[in-house]
């Protein structure tokens, strides 16, 4: 992943995909959070692409299979892609708030949800 433009496991680089989004392209954003979830992460010691500084690959790796992402620093926006999760519900600090993810269906090899 890091010989074809941004390195996604150095945080500057983290919101690289979701251009896809600003260019009229979601599926890209998709299709580019998916190979870097398969490729760059796992379940051994070495599971994490480089030092995880304070959470920020490990947060990166949750809002990608979450597939939301706050793309925007300092708002409340956040950019939407495609789940790694059939359903996901996440609740705010408030408890007033609720984000709920459904994305039924199995995870395939689709990358965009409408």
């Amino acid at each position: 992943m890091g010989t074809k433009g941004a390195y996604l496991s150095n945080q500057p680089s983290f919101t690289m995909p979701f251009v896809n989004h600003w260019l009229g392209r979601p599926d890209r954003t998709g299709e580019v959070l998916r190979r870097a979830v398969d490729e760059m992460y796992g379940t051994a010691p070495s599971g994490l692409p480089g030092n995880d500084d304070l959470g920020s690959l490990s947060s990166w790796y949750v809002w990608a299979n979450i597939g939301l992402f706050p793309a925007v620093p300092g708002t409340a926006d956040l950019a939407v892609s495609s789940p790694v999760f059939e359903r996901v519900v996440l609740d705010g600090a408030d408890s007033r708030r609720r984000i709920t993810v459904d994305a039924p269906g199995p995870r395939g090899r689709s990358t965009w949800r409408r």
